[in-house]
C-alpha cells in the first residue's frame, strides 16, 4: 500500500484542526522555543488506489435467458465461493446483442479472476429456493495486469464447461 507524506506546518495543522490564535495574547514564539520553524510529517493511507474498476462484456449466447455475470477473484486474502460475486450492470448494446459489466476489484489483495455465467437473480432477494447459480459458462483464469482493466468474451458462440472447455477473453483498457 502506498503512502503519501505531505509536510505540514505546525500553523496549518493547527489551522486545520480549528485552533486558532487571534485569542492568545503573546506571539506563538512564547510556546514554541527553537526551531521557530517546525514541521510535522504526516502519512496519509488512502485504501482507494488499489481499487480497480474490472470491465467485462459479455456476448450475446452468455445473455441468453436474462443471464447475469460475476467474478470469482482469489488471492493472498482468500477466495470469494463460487460462482463469485454478481458484477454491477452497466449497459446493453442491443446492436450487437452483448452486455457490460463492472466490478471494482482490491488488486492488492486478489489477483486472479475469472468471469462465470450466472443465474439472472444470483445474489438478489428474489431468487428463487433451489435454483443453481452458476449457468454452466466461465471464462479461464485470469492474472491482473497492471493497466489492463477490460475483459471481452472472445468466443461468439456456446462454450460450456460441461464439454471441459472455458471462455478465452481479449483484453484491453476500458475508459470510464
Amino acid at each position: 500500500m502506498k503512502k503519501n507524506n505531505k509536510k505540514v506546518s505546525f500553523l496549518t495543522l493547527l489551522s486545520i484542526l480549528g485552533i486558532s490564535f487571534v485569542a492568545f495574547p503573546l506571539s506563538l514564539s512564547t510556546y514554541i522555543k527553537s526551531p521557530t520553524s517546525l514541521e510535522i510529517n504526516i502519512n496519509i493511507k488512502n485504501d482507494n488506489q488499489n481499487i480497480v474498476a474490472i470491465y467485462f462484456q459479455d456476448q450475446a449466447w452468455w445473455n441468453a435467458d436474462s443471464a447475469s455475470t460475476s467474478i470469482h477473484y482469489w488471492g493472498d486474502a482468500g477466495a470469494t465461493t463460487w460462482p463469485g460475486m454478481r458484477m454491477e450492470w452497466i449497459s446493453y448494446d442491443a446492436e450487437a446483442g452483448t452486455n457490460l459489466w463492472k466490478f471494482d476489484l482490491d488488486i492488492s489483495k486478489y489477483t486472479n479472476f475469472k468471469f462465470a455465467r450466472t443465474h439472472r437473480l444470483y445474489q438478489l432477494e428474489d431468487i428463487p429456493s433451489g435454483e443453481n447459480a452458476d449457468w454452466g459458462a466461465q471464462t479461464v483464469n485470469i492474472i491482473y495486469k497492471e493497466g489492463i482493466n477490460f475483459y471481452i468474451l472472445e468466443n461468439t458462440s456456446g462454450t460450456w464447461v460441461s464439454d471441459g472447455k472455458s471462455c478465452t477473453v481479449i483484453e484491453g483498457v476500458y475508459n470510464e
